[in-house]
């Protein structure tokens, strides 16, 4: 799919834009536009285009309502156009998208309509449907997405920007990724395919969180999450089923703590009640001189009952009105001072009506000034030139006509037709004089000249053929430097071979000969990490079993310690000692039941002799029982003893709980340790037995191995190198063989064709320039000492011979030009000849028509130029003499205007007077005529003005002073002080007000919130204000005896229930064991499905790497190292794959034949490297027949001006399979690629943008 036209309407700052790519077959792209000029916009829509959806948070202000894009995407050639125009979308759809195609070659200015776009393309338009970009056709309908499905290969939009999506910044990042990678072959290849980063990072970061929940070999002091869960579950566990609950004293105690409680709740009411007593009594004296002031306020409010209440607003307006009517009747004397000083300025203005009138006259007069001085001092200078133009143009008319006088002077002007023909002819006599000259010059020069090359000629001799040794020459140039390359062959075979005896000597596992190493029978590398991983797995469990058994050791001393602590206090019994006592108490009941009847069923039912047997039996059982003893007193003490047990036990309960436990955990720790020597001696057999098989594998090489960790380092450091070396030596050794016999063939043909070559030499023995067939080359003719000197000297012999060819060539084809040459210089000599005849008729015609003429046509230009210069001068003086008389009318019109204007003005002005004077005086005059005026104008307007001010202002005296008038009416006050006297009671009445309003808010805040009215009458029933103190103390005495009582009830009470707490503790400590037991095994599921997650994920990932590597390695390294050739400039030839450890990294080789790897490149490097492995998983795309637009954003900003060069070549040649659109503000990648086009680069295009106002830009 390529991307033929693009269309912005009202995006951001694109009003109306077009970028048109052409109608190439596929091809590189680059936009280039400075900063501003659009280009990231263009490049997000253009993503935008391919794929809509969801607008990005940051983009979507850019999309308004008016803002559509639209584009013509061209099918690949393999069917998907057929997809999209039949299969993907029907008749009618297709028609709308066509039309949106016309639109948009309409925008363009082309004449393109809806039926040219081809059947292989497709027309799309996008609009903002909410925060979404949909397509549309041309009536603004939704269409589905699935039309576009066939061009973008099944692409989704984050698929496609990683995979052909490529920034600068993500070339960083993959170069990062390759060194975090240490250039691990699999992890750069996925990295590479996938177009992902720092996939190393996620394979850690797996491994640790999966390293950092679980310790597979579940050590005991593992810190890890799922190993501490475990360990925590059983702990808990255990000590659930040891806790118990003990029920002596329960009720006694619970029946305490309410008794208290009760007792407790009591007192707190009868202590609250205290203290509201107190607070009361205290908020009496805090608010006693409140309800003092409260009543002498509303007194004094009271005694102002009669006095009239105003408002706020109306105080104010009163006595702002009466204090206005004071400021007019000021204002108004003001007015009337300055309206008498106005009228006395204006008596004082005197202004001259006649100079005003005549105001034009003077103005026009006055600007006229200068130019009247001019005129007047041009007048004399111009009447000298004229005499002296005119004396001159005399003089030089006698001299070049002597026999005209000066008054018939036009008799010898000459037509300007006629002047130019004759100036001609002049030029045109010298010119050909000259050439005739020249010619007959050069004449003789190239005789000279063609005599001497043909004297080469003849010493040159006969020509030698060499195209035969040429031949065998270019064959042996094109074999290379063999010799050179032998030599070095063999230099690196000794070289080798030197280091790997050095390598060989440096080992002590195998002494035997180099050459035999390749035939050395050892086991498989696979095999030695497998003995690796068994000898670890025995030696860890081992290790393990040695380790548990120590730690069971120091806990049973620990518990043989603490258990001989223990008993030195005391012995207490235990459960086996009460066991023990029952079993001896149930022993001689069983013998007491004996006695009693089985002596009766024996004597029911059986002969004497049993009866006999039976009875010494129990006997003996009974004085073992009783130790001689009444069976009956035994057994009453038996019972007694095992009471006693069962009581002390009660009694001794926490102790016996404590020799119990320390007696079991004894118990167990030993059966631990037996089971653990026991798994030791088995790990133990089967370490011998790993041995003795690990021998076995060894037998056959004559090496007696060590163990196989150390053998695996023999492996990977000695073994597997080294025999890759001999394999190397090996090659080498078959090249130095192949490079001999090809030297063999080389020197033989050469020789027989250079002495060919030199059989056909004929030359004179005595020409120092050429090489003699008689001078031999070598003092034996039949041999040389290599073939370097064999193809030098051929390459010397074909050098001076092709040098004597070309000598002979350039000097033949300098004898013909010489020839043609002579040629054409005689025929032009005749030529000049035959123009000198005619001219000088012509010549004749003139000299006899203007006998005043000079007769050398020589000198007759001269002439012309000084009968020009004297008709000039005749015309120059008659123009001065009408620039003079210009003057002169100047003058007379300025002084008669001057002479009226005194007229006008009623001034005489006398013959001796300077007219500009008087015109400048007048001009004074008039300014200060003029101002005279201006001053009285704006007098009769400021006293026209304090006129109006006077009638405004008094008529607004007379208003105020009714407003106040109605208010002494209205409150009936005689006179201006009465009514200010009435305005003084309602402010002091309101005063009053407040006051009450202040006074009542601060008992309020003082009382604890409670009504004024309440605390007025607490204040009035309250105590007297001696007696509040003394009964304030009683209380307070009382609270403190309370409080006391109360903390001490509280203290019995927690010391109560701390002992019912710790009776009630083992039964609660059962329940939170069980609950916190529950939890961590809860834990421990979550922990390992997690450890299960991560490790499932490190394991499909690694595999996947690894699938990918296989599957890529070969076609796609390859192809890389010829790209990274390419993009370094010859300076990494080939990319290989090579082992560390196990581990498969990437090598590069220099053409130094060196080999680093990634660890060991520069940063640009590695971002060549990545950017070569991109390029090449993107060929293997687009080979596979799904070829999309690659999008390039500015990648070659830090490559050189070489390297960037060969990028945009590389890049070229894969335009040939798919579109690349290359985005960049660097002017010198778009100077490069034209340098490229210039220098016949095919398929590459640069576009240049302005800004976004650029309506429509193409390819330049």
């Amino acid at each position: 799919m390529r991307i033929r036209q693009l269309g912005i309407h009202n995006v951001l700052h694109f009003d109306r834009f077009q970028l048109n790519f052409g109608e190439d077959e596929a091809g590189l792209h680059i936009v280039y536009g400075p900063n501003e000029a659009g280009k990231s916009t263009i490049l997000r829509v253009l993503v935008d285009l391919l794929f809509g959806g969801k607008i990005n948070d940051e983009f979507k202000d850019s999309y308004g309502s008016k803002s559509f894009i639209e584009g013509i995407l061209e099918a690949s050639r393999n069917g998907a156009a057929g997809e999209v125009a039949a299969g993907e979308m029907g008749q009618g759809e297709v028609a709308a998208i066509d039309g949106t195609a016309g639109k948009l070659a309409a925008g363009t200015g082309s004449s393109v309509s809806s039926s040219d776009v081809s059947v292989t393309q497709l027309a799309i338009a996008r609009k903002r449907r909410y925060n979404r970009l949909v397509l549309t056709d041309e009536t603004q309908s939704e269409l589905s997405e699935d039309i576009m499905l066939p061009l973008l290969g099944g692409l989704d939009k984050e698929r496609y920007t990683l995979l052909f999506g490529f920034n600068h910044e993500r070339l960083r990042q993959g170069g990062d990724s390759l060194l975090e990678s240490g250039g691990h072959a699999g992890i750069s290849l996925f990295e590479a395919g996938g177009g992902i980063q720092f996939l190393q990072a996620v394979l850690v970061s797996l491994t640790d969180r999966a390293d950092a929940t679980l310790d597979v070999s579940f050590r005991t002091n593992s810190k890890k999450h799922l190993n501490t869960a475990w360990r925590l579950y059983k702990e808990l566990r255990d000590h659930g089923r040891k806790a118990s609950l003990r029920g002596e004293d329960w009720h006694r105690l619970k029946n305490e703590i309410e008794t208290k409680e009760d007792k407790i709740v009591t007192l707190t009411k009868e202590l609250k009640e205290l203290k509201e007593r107190r607070s009361q009594l205290q908020r009496i004296g805090r608010i006693r001189h409140f309800v003092v002031d409260l009543k002498e306020v509303r007194h004094r409010l009271d005694e102002m009952a009669d006095a009239e209440e105003l408002t706020f607003a109306l105080d104010e307006q009163i006595l702002s009105d009466m204090s206005r009517l004071e400021e007019v009747e000021e204002k108004l004397r003001g007015i009337e001072q300055n309206r008498s000083l106005e009228e006395q300025a204006l008596q004082q203005i005197t202004v001259r009506p006649s100079i005003l009138a005549a105001t034009e006259q003077i103005e026009a007069l006055y600007q006229s000034v200068e130019k009247y001085l001019e005129a007047k001092d041009a007048i004399p200078v111009l009447s000298e030139k004229i005499a002296r133009h005119e004396s001159e143009a005399r003089d030089l008319a006698k001299d070049l006509a002597p026999a005209v006088s000066f008054a018939d002077v036009e008799l010898v002007r000459v037509p300007l037709s006629d002047d130019l023909e004759i100036r001609r002819l002049a030029l045109s006599s010298k010119e050909l004089q000259r050439d005739e000259k020249q010619a007959k010059a050069q004449l003789l020069e190239i005789d000279e000249e063609a005599k001497r090359r043909k004297d080469e000629l003849l010493q040159l001799g006969n020509k030698v053929d060499v195209e035969g040794l040429r031949q065998v020459l270019d064959e042996v140039q094109r074999a290379g430097d063999v010799e050179s390359m032998l030599q070095q062959l063999r230099r690196d075979i000794a070289t080798r071979r030197q280091g790997s005896f050095t390598q060989l000597q440096s080992q002590a596992i195998w002494n035997g000969q180099l050459d035999d190493l390749k035939n050395l029978p050892v086991p498989l590398m696979e095999t030695v990490s497998r003995y690796v991983d068994k000898f670890a797995e025995i030696e860890q469990k081992m290790i393990g079993y040695q380790r548990d058994i120590a730690k069971g050791t120091e806990q049973l001393e620990t518990l043989s310690e603490q258990i001989a602590d223990f008993e030195r206090t005391g012995r207490v019994p235990i459960e086996a000692d009460l066991e023990n006592a029952r079993r001896h108490r149930d022993r001689g009941w069983n013998l007491i039941r004996r006695f009693w009847f089985d002596e009766e069923r024996l004597e029911d039912g059986a002969d004497d002799l049993l009866r006999g047997s039976a009875e010494d039996s129990l006997e003996d059982e009974v004085r073992g029982y009783a130790g001689g003893k009444p069976l009956p007193d035994a057994f009453e003490e038996a019972v007694a003893e095992a009471d006693h047990i069962s009581d002390w036990m009660r009694r001794e309960s926490d102790k016996s709980a404590v020799r119990s436990n320390y007696l079991l955990q004894q118990e167990r720790t030993e059966n631990m340790m037996a089971k653990l020597s026991n798994a030791l001696n088995e790990a133990k057999s089967e370490y011998d037995a790993l041995k003795n098989e690990w021998g076995e594998e060894w037998r056959n090489t004559g090496i007696h191995p060590r163990s196989p960790l150390e053998m695996k380092g023999w492996f990977t450091d000695f073994y597997r190198p080294l025999l890759k070396e001999l394999r190397e030596i090996q090659v080498l050794e078959s090249r130095v063989e192949e490079q001999v016999r090809l030297r063999t063939t080389l020197v033989t043909r050469l020789s027989v064709a250079f002495k060919e070559a030199r059989g056909g030499l004929r030359v004179s023995d005595d020409d120092p320039r050429v090489l003699s067939a008689d001078r031999p080359l070598h003092p034996d003719e039949e041999t040389f000492d290599s073939l370097h000197d064999l193809v030098s000297t051929a390459s010397h012999f074909i050098h001076e011979s092709d040098a004597r060819d070309t000598l002979r060539q350039t000097l033949s084809k300098q004898y013909d030009d010489l020839m043609n040459k002579r040629s054409l210089e005689a025929g032009r000599k005749q030529q000049v000849q035959g123009q000198l005849g005619d001219m000088s008729t012509r010549w004749g015609e003139f000299t006899a028509r203007y006998p005043f003429l000079p007769k050398d046509p020589l000198v007759v230009t001269d002439y012309l130029d000084k009968l020009r210069d004297l008709f000039d001068m005749v015309t120059e003086f008659a123009r001065l003499g009408q620039e003079r008389d210009k003057q002169v009318t100047v003058c007379e019109s300025f002084e008669r205007d001057v002479e009226k204007l005194a007229d006008d003005v009623g001034e005489t002005l006398d013959k001796e007077a300077l007219y500009h004077a008087f015109v400048r005086r007048m001009f004074r005059e008039l300014r200060e005529a003029r101002e005279q005026d201006t001053a009285r104008r704006m007098t009769l307007q400021r006293i026209g003005k304090l006129r109006t001010d006077f009638e405004r202002l008094f008529a607004a005296r007379a208003a105020l002073i009714d407003v106040i008038n109605s208010y002494k009416d209205k409150y009936h006050c005689v006179d201006d002080e009465a009514l200010r006297m009435l305005i003084a009671k309602s402010k002091e009445k309101k005063e009053l007000r407040r006051q009450v309003e202040q006074i009542s808010t601060g008992l309020r805040h003082a009382g604890d919130g409670l009504g004024t009215d309440d605390l007025v009458t607490q204040v009035e029933n309250g105590p007297a204000v001696d007696a509040l103190p003394l009964i304030e103390q009683e209380v307070t005495t009382t609270i403190e005896q309370q409080e006391e009582a109360l903390s001490a009830e509280q203290k019995t009470l927690w010391q109560l229930n701390q002992q019912f707490a710790d009776m009630n503790a083992e039964k609660s400590d059962t329940a939170d064991y069980v609950q916190q037991a529950e939890f961590q095994l809860a834990e421990v599921d979550r922990y390992w499905n997690q450890y299960l997650r991560l490790e499932l994920a490190r394991r499909l990932l690694q595999r996947a790497i690894e699938e990918f590597r296989e599957q890529n390695e070969s076609t796609v390294i390859e192809r890389a190292g010829v790209l990274f050739r390419r993009l370094t400039l010859g300076r990494y030839q080939e990319l290989t794959v090579e082992y560390d450890g196990v581990e498969p990294v990437l090598e590069a080789i220099t053409r130094d034949n060196e080999r680093r790897r990634v660890l060991q490149m520069s940063d640009g490097t590695r971002d060549q490297l990545y950017l070569a492995l991109r390029v090449a998983f993107v060929e293997q795309h687009v080979d596979s027949g799904d070829a999309v637009p690659l999008i390039m954003d500015d990648i070659l900003v830090h490559f050189d001006d070489a390297r960037t060069k060969a990028t945009l070549e590389v890049l070229s040649e894969l335009g040939k399979k798919t579109q690349i659109l290359y985005f960049t503000h660097h002017q010198s990648i778009a100077d490069a690629a034209a340098t490229l086009m210039q220098s016949g680069t095919a398929g590459i295009t640069v576009h240049r943008l302005d800004g976004p106002e650029n309506s429509f830009v193409d390819a330049i």
